[in-house]
């Protein structure tokens, strides 16, 4: 006896595996990119550090791959300020293993920027985290 699978089920799945034939095929390009500008960062907003960034650690004793990405929050006090949370994760295949990194910053808007109100654990209880 035959299963039959529905024609959306069916192309569904082709739709998936197209994507997923894509990425890995990009795979290369990204190596390439990174390998030649030491990191790959995509810009979340304007708000300073709001990014997700990959960078390769090259240091004389580690060596790795880290993973940085950040979140917008605004300021639980009712004031103006926006906080980013940053978080990052390392990847290391030479040295010791260190612990991942949890920081926050916050910002208020200024005639076209943004100047920073808080930094490190005093921005964290801001941005209520």
């Amino acid at each position: 006896m035959r299963i039959k699978i529905p024609k959306l089920l069916s192309r569904i799945g082709c739709g998936l595996a197209v994507v997923l034939w894509f990425m890995l095929l990009t795979l290369p390009c990204f190596a390439v990119v990174l390998a030649t500008q030491g990191e790959i960062i995509l810009t979340h907003s304007d708000i300073p550090f709001d990014d997700f960034r990959v960078w390769l650690i090259q240091q004389p004793r580690q060596r790795g791959i880290a993973i940085s990405n950040s979140h917008r929050v605004s300021a639980v006090d009712g004031s103006n300020a926006v906080c980013t949370v940053l978080d990052a994760h390392f990847i290391l295949w030479e040295g010791q293993p260190v612990t991942s990194p949890h920081y926050c910053s916050c910002y208020k808007p200024e005639s076209g920027g943004w100047s920073s109100v808080a930094e490190g654990d005093d921005a964290c209880h801001l941005a209520g985290e």
